[in-house]
């Protein structure tokens, strides 16, 4: 019973002084706000990260078709795909870019932008599967590459932007 009531288990005889909190004594002086400063610089690295992978991804988006043509044309599984008949293919991307310049703002503005830019991200990501996948699975039909890459660039302006 000693050895409790010393570390203060027992029963005590004096009652509990109460702790008052004061909220003002919490802050410091001279530092200013200093989450709303250190939000504002992450939120602008943010910003400034997600424009650097939006303009690498649409690059690589654009210009990896016409990087690998040589590789998909000395390929022998793939008789359809030529080097007279890729650039037909690239030609698809590129026209579906512009198609999709076109068509992808008022749709936006039509049905909304998070919709929009859901479904067509979706979209161009089966169409770069499709671009991966089906000539291998097709013997290199023209057709269906062509395809594939006219709905992956028309896909390229779903952006945030």
């Amino acid at each position: 019973l000693a050895i409790a009531s010393l570390l203060g288990c027992g029963k005590s005889k004096e009652p509990l002084a109460s702790v008052e909190v004061d909220p003002a004594a919490d802050v410091e002086e001279g530092h200013g706000d200093r989450q709303s400063v250190s939000t504002a610089k992450d939120q602008r690295l943010a910003i400034l990260v997600g424009i650097a992978l939006y303009a690498f991804y649409n690059c690589a988006v654009q210009i990896l078709p016409v990087c690998i043509d040589h590789k998909l044309a000395v390929d022998t599984r793939l008789p359809g795909l030529t080097e007279t008949s890729l650039p037909r293919a690239n030609s698809a991307s590129f026209i579906g870019y512009t198609v999709g310049s076109m068509l992808i703002a008022p749709a936006k503005h039509r049905y909304g932008s998070m919709g929009v830019m859901r479904r067509g991200t979706f979209i161009m990501g089966i169409a770069v599967v499709g671009m991966a996948i089906l000539p291998l699975l097709t013997n290199g039909s023209i057709i269906i590459l062509a395809t594939a890459r006219f709905l992956a660039g028309a896909m390229m302006s779903v952006g945030a932007f």
